[in-house]
Protein backbone atom coordinates (compact mmCIF):
# COMPACT_ATOMS: atom_id res chain seq x y z
CA UNK A 1 0.00 0.00 0.00
CA UNK A 2 2.93 2.50 0.98
CA UNK A 3 4.05 2.29 -2.96
CA UNK A 4 0.78 3.58 -3.91
CA UNK A 5 0.58 6.46 -2.12
CA UNK A 6 4.47 7.14 -3.11
CA UNK A 7 3.21 7.01 -6.66
CA UNK A 8 0.06 9.24 -5.91
CA UNK A 9 2.51 11.92 -4.09
CA UNK A 10 4.99 11.42 -6.89
CA UNK A 11 1.79 12.55 -9.96
CA UNK A 12 0.64 15.51 -6.84
CA UNK A 13 4.56 17.07 -6.80
CA UNK A 14 5.02 16.54 -10.60
CA UNK A 15 1.48 18.19 -11.41
CA UNK A 16 2.17 20.78 -8.94
CA UNK A 17 5.72 21.36 -10.71
CA UNK A 18 4.23 21.94 -14.52
CA UNK A 19 1.02 24.36 -12.93
CA UNK A 20 4.26 26.29 -11.29
CA UNK A 21 6.25 26.44 -14.56
CA UNK A 22 3.14 27.87 -16.32
CA UNK A 23 1.65 30.23 -13.51
CA UNK A 24 6.19 31.30 -13.23
CA UNK A 25 5.60 33.85 -16.36
CA UNK A 26 2.01 34.86 -16.25
CA UNK A 27 2.05 38.00 -13.96
CA UNK A 28 -1.61 38.51 -11.51
CA UNK A 29 -3.91 41.10 -13.30
CA UNK A 30 -4.59 44.25 -10.58
CA UNK A 31 -6.83 46.97 -9.66
CA UNK A 32 -4.16 49.33 -11.82
CA UNK A 33 -3.10 47.45 -14.56
CA UNK A 34 -7.08 46.66 -15.11
CA UNK A 35 -7.79 50.36 -15.23
CA UNK A 36 -4.84 51.01 -17.46
CA UNK A 37 -5.69 47.99 -20.13
CA UNK A 38 -9.30 49.31 -19.87
CA UNK A 39 -8.28 53.19 -20.72
CA UNK A 40 -6.22 52.10 -23.50
CA UNK A 41 -8.78 49.67 -24.71
CA UNK A 42 -11.48 52.74 -24.56
CA UNK A 43 -9.04 55.20 -26.28
CA UNK A 44 -8.41 52.60 -29.10
CA UNK A 45 -12.02 52.10 -29.49
CA UNK A 46 -12.84 55.97 -29.51
CA UNK A 47 -9.96 56.71 -32.60
CA UNK A 48 -11.02 54.22 -34.39
CA UNK A 49 -15.10 55.30 -34.47
CA UNK A 50 -13.51 59.19 -34.98
CA UNK A 51 -12.27 57.23 -38.88
CA UNK A 52 -15.95 57.01 -39.98
CA UNK A 53 -16.48 60.66 -40.80
CA UNK A 54 -13.96 61.67 -43.07
CA UNK A 55 -14.00 65.83 -43.89
CA UNK A 56 -13.83 65.30 -47.52
CA UNK A 57 -16.45 62.52 -48.01
CA UNK A 58 -19.83 62.82 -48.35
CA UNK A 59 -21.97 59.52 -48.82
CA UNK A 60 -23.92 59.18 -51.87
CA UNK A 61 -27.68 58.07 -52.50
CA UNK A 62 -28.73 54.94 -53.35
CA UNK A 63 -31.45 54.84 -56.06
CA UNK A 64 -33.60 52.16 -57.65
CA UNK A 65 -36.49 51.68 -59.71
CA UNK A 66 -39.13 49.24 -59.70
CA UNK A 67 -41.99 49.08 -62.24
CA UNK A 68 -45.19 47.97 -60.36
CA UNK A 69 -47.20 48.78 -63.20
CA UNK A 70 -48.83 46.20 -65.89
CA UNK A 71 -50.53 48.47 -68.25
CA UNK A 72 -47.66 50.94 -68.74
CA UNK A 73 -45.71 51.31 -71.44
CA UNK A 74 -41.41 50.39 -71.61
CA UNK A 75 -40.21 53.61 -69.55
CA UNK A 76 -36.57 54.76 -69.52
CA UNK A 77 -36.05 56.72 -65.96
CA UNK A 78 -33.44 59.62 -65.89
CA UNK A 79 -32.99 61.39 -62.48
CA UNK A 80 -30.49 64.46 -62.87
CA UNK A 81 -29.56 63.69 -66.27
CA UNK A 82 -28.13 60.28 -64.99
CA UNK A 83 -30.32 57.37 -67.05
CA UNK A 84 -30.88 54.73 -64.21
CA UNK A 85 -32.87 52.76 -65.98
CA UNK A 86 -33.65 51.84 -69.81
CA UNK A 87 -36.53 50.08 -71.35
CA UNK A 88 -37.90 48.60 -68.31
CA UNK A 89 -41.43 47.26 -68.10
CA UNK A 90 -43.69 44.60 -66.43
CA UNK A 91 -42.33 44.00 -62.70
CA UNK A 92 -38.86 44.73 -63.18
CA UNK A 93 -36.59 45.52 -60.20
CA UNK A 94 -33.30 47.28 -60.91
CA UNK A 95 -30.18 47.14 -58.86
CA UNK A 96 -29.81 50.10 -56.55
CA UNK A 97 -27.22 52.79 -58.45
CA UNK A 98 -25.76 55.48 -56.66
CA UNK A 99 -26.13 59.64 -57.06
CA UNK A 100 -24.87 62.62 -55.50
CA UNK A 101 -27.14 63.36 -52.44
CA UNK A 102 -29.44 66.56 -53.51
CA UNK A 103 -32.43 68.44 -52.28
CA UNK A 104 -33.96 69.62 -55.92
CA UNK A 105 -33.07 66.49 -58.04
CA UNK A 106 -34.95 65.95 -61.38
CA UNK A 107 -36.78 63.14 -62.14
CA UNK A 108 -38.42 62.43 -65.56
CA UNK A 109 -40.05 59.08 -66.23
CA UNK A 110 -40.30 58.71 -70.78
CA UNK A 111 -41.60 56.50 -72.86
CA UNK A 112 -38.39 54.15 -74.01
CA UNK A 113 -39.65 54.34 -77.40
CA UNK A 114 -38.75 58.21 -76.87
CA UNK A 115 -41.13 61.47 -77.23
CA UNK A 116 -41.89 64.11 -74.22
CA UNK A 117 -41.60 63.22 -70.35
CA UNK A 118 -44.59 61.20 -69.52
CA UNK A 119 -44.01 62.08 -65.72
CA UNK A 120 -41.57 65.15 -64.34
CA UNK A 121 -40.85 65.75 -61.00
CA UNK A 122 -38.72 66.97 -58.08
CA UNK A 123 -37.53 64.68 -55.38
CA UNK A 124 -34.78 64.72 -52.70
CA UNK A 125 -31.98 62.19 -52.52
CA UNK A 126 -30.46 61.94 -49.42
CA UNK A 127 -27.00 60.85 -48.51
CA UNK A 128 -26.51 57.19 -47.44
CA UNK A 129 -30.24 56.41 -47.94
CA UNK A 130 -32.24 54.10 -50.67
CA UNK A 131 -34.97 56.20 -52.96
CA UNK A 132 -37.23 54.11 -54.73
CA UNK A 133 -39.01 55.35 -57.75
CA UNK A 134 -42.50 53.44 -58.83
Amino acid sequence: MGGRQELHSLKMRTMKMIRNWRMKGARRLTLPSLAMTAAASLALALGLSACEQVASYTQPSLVRSIDASYIAPAVDIVVEGSLIAHNIGQGTITAYGTLPASNNALIQVTAATGGAALVSSNGTLLAGISTLFF
